[in-house]
């Protein structure tokens, strides 16, 4: 097989790995939670990073609260 055939099925399998990601994220709405950074889908079994772990989008220092901190300001 020439290197210009391997690459061009490579793109073809590149664009539909993408099209099958665009369908289940249009057509499937059955995402299980998050674990280890990623997520599934249940019903086609493709694997999703999480935006929030890929981007690190929420700093350290967001402003939450332990769940003791804010039974404690309730209780005061």
């Amino acid at each position: 097989m020439s290197r210009q055939t391997e690459q061009i099925e490579l793109r073809q399998e590149e664009w539909m790995t993408r099209l099958g990601d665009l369908w289940c994220t249009f057509m499937h709405d059955s995402p299980m939670w998050p674990i280890h950074g990623h997520y599934e889908c249940a019903d086609c079994g493709r694997r999703f990073l999480v935006p929030w772990e890929e981007h690190n989008s929420v700093p350290a220092h967001a402003g939450l609260i332990g769940f003791g901190h804010a039974l404690a300001s309730v209780h005061k």
